[in-house]
Parts: structure tokens; sequence; C-alpha cells
């Protein structure tokens, strides 16, 4: 039990990785996205209350300070507004914590086997490499390989993209039975070790958000399947509605109706994209630094690139996403109508097209 509270203290630190993201400053010009634009006014020291109250809750709650029935209903509600006030805040790995928080929330802290919380464990691979079977994760699969000069043969390989999206996959089912979940584990760690030591300085010393959440899902999956009980198969309604969250509900993402953050979508490389085309060069002085260092050909950012530069994540996926961005560059440039236009990209995802 006490593994499982110190994995929360991962949380804190993805947040402070990601500080402009919880505790905006007056300078950020990434702009929010609320759930409703009437929480436009809200001011951002509620962020920052918000944002220190979920990680003192995370860090006394790891530490034996904290009891989960004062834990739980604090980083639920406080997360909950949080990602109202600011949908870009709804990254994968906060989108699988609350689930494990509300299973926590409604069943109790969870002992390391047999329990719901494996399902959700296991969605994270079946989806993540279901989500790969695609000629387009053949890029960001090369982009892994060629990091280093052992794995760099590799790189170009259509059937070495597709084996390891099907690698990924077979994890999560090596998991599901007992009798072969040494199997599985061992599959975790090699995976969560060859991505950390790729985005570590080592490799590319990139995305360094994401480095305490590939330690929490070893440790999680230690946890949860170093036993060999047999995961629940009768659920409580609770568990039935996170199940079909988890499991059923990533399909309508294949149709763009189901956020991508909330389709264990990692690397795919199939997620819509949008830029910030500027006819005249750089659009806005106050993005002249990102500008100078993320545009290409002096014509146009990625939006994608303008949020991990400034706010250290990927944008929330969405198209009321880009027009604020498009609207926030417009109005600090005081641009004229098709100085500054917004352009985006879809993919076919089975074909390279």
């Amino acid at each position: 039990m006490q593994l499982y509270r110190l994995i929360q203290a991962t949380i804190p630190a993805q947040m402070a990785l990601s500080a402009p993201l919880w505790w905006p400053g007056s300078d950020r010009l990434f702009p929010m996205l609320p759930v409703v634009d009437m929480l436009s006014v809200v001011p951002v020291e509620v962020s920052w209350v918000l944002s220190s109250v979920v990680v003192l809750s995370c860090l006394a709650y790891a530490f034996g300070w904290l009891r989960s029935s004062v834990h739980l209903p604090v980083v639920l509600l406080s997360m909950a507004l949080l990602c109202a006030l600011d949908l870009n805040r709804l990254q994968i790995w906060v989108w699988m914590w609350y689930c494990l928080w509300v299973l926590d929330a409604f069943r109790g802290e969870p002992r390391s086997g047999g329990a719901f919380h494996g399902w959700i464990l296991i969605a994270v691979y079946v989806w993540g490499g279901l989500n790969k079977l695609t000629p387009w994760f053949a890029t960001n699969f090369d982009w892994f390989c060629e990091v280093f000069s052992i794995t760099k043969p590799f790189s170009g390989s259509m059937i070495g993209a597709y084996s390891a999206a099907l690698g990924e996959i077979a994890i999560g089912f090596l998991l599901l039975w007992p009798a072969t979940r040494r199997c599985g584990i061992i599959g975790v760690f090699a995976l969560h070790g060859y991505i950390l030591l790729v985005l570590s300085p080592f490799g590319l010393n990139w995305n360094s958000v994401v480095w305490p959440w590939n330690v929490a899902m070893m440790a999680l999956v230690w946890y949860f399947f170093k036993h060999k009980e047999p995961l629940p198969l009768r659920f409580s309604p609770v568990e039935w509605v996170i199940g079909m969250l988890i499991w059923v509900m990533p399909v309508l993402n294949i149709y763009q109706w189901w956020p991508e953050s909330m389709s264990w979508k990692m690397y795919s490389n199939t997620q819509r994209e949008a830029s910030i085309h500027s006819s005249t060069g750089m659009p806005c002085a106050a993005i002249s630094d990102i500008w100078q260092k993320k545009a290409v050909d002096n014509q146009y950012i990625i939006i994608d690139d303008w949020s991990y530069q400034e706010l250290h994540v990927p944008a929330f996926n969405s198209m009321a996403n880009f027009n604020r961005a498009l609207a926030k560059i417009r109005e600090c440039g005081h641009a004229k109508p098709g100085e500054v236009e917004l352009k985006t990209l879809t993919v076919e995802r089975w074909k390279r097209e």
C-alpha cells in the first residue's frame, strides 16, 4: 500500500516540470482553453491555489501524512476545476490518474493485486499499441531508433514499426493472464526503460514532463501485477462506467469524436495538427523567441511546437484551441485580414495520405 502512495509523488514532479501550465504567469501567451467561455474571467491566482493544493495533497498522501478520505476529495475536485479552467491540462497522465482516483474514492485504497486498477493499466498498453498500428507511426519509430547507434539499423523498417505496436499490445495481454505476467512486467520495464533512455539527457533530452510518468507506470505495473491474482470479472457500477470510458470511448477518437488525451494516443503521429501562417514573417513581438526557435522558413509555426516550447506539454487537440491560438496571435500583432491564417492537417489513419 505504501508503494501505491509513494508513486503519487510523481504527480507533483510532472506538474513542476510543466509549471507554466499549472501556475500561469501574466506573461503567458499560449491561450487558456476553459470548458465554457464564462470561465475565461477567472483570475490565474485561482489556478495557482488549486495546483498548489494538488501538489501538497499528493505529497502529504505519499508520505503518509494525509488519509485517503481527505486526499481523494481534494485532488478530484481540484484537478477537475483545473482542467475546467484550461483543457490543456487534460494530459494523458492526468486522465489516467483521475480514473485511478475515482476508483479509490468508491472502492477504497487498492491492494496490490486483483484490483480493477489493472484493467486501466492494461488499456494504456492495448490502446497505445492499437493507435500505433498505422503507417504514420513509422516516422516516430524511426525517430526513436536513430538516437543510438545500436538501434539505428532498425530505422526505416515498416515491419519494425508494426512489430513495436504489436509488442505494446502484447504487453497488455501478457499482464492480463496470471501465467504470463512476469513476461508482461519485463516488457513494461523494457519499454519504459528505453523510452526514458531516449528522452533523457543521454538521448534527445526532450519532453522531460513524461519522465516521472514512465517511472510511475513501471512502479504501478509492478504493484498491481507482481502477484498472480486474476483481475476481477464482476464489476461495480462505477467500474462499468470507467471501463466504458477507458476501453470503449477511444473507438470514437478514430472519427475525432473523443479527445486524443483520453484515448491513450501516445506517439502515434495520427493526431490532427494545426499551424499558424504569417505572410509578413514574425506576426507578434511577444512570440519572437518562440518564433525564432520553432518557425518554419519564417512563415509558420505548428501550434503543438508553440505549446511544447511555452507550456512543456502538447496542446489540447481541438479546433476551439487552435482558433484561440490564432485569435491570440492576431490580437497580439494587430494583424490585418489575410496576414495571419490557420491551416489544419488531418491524416487518413491507415493510408499515407
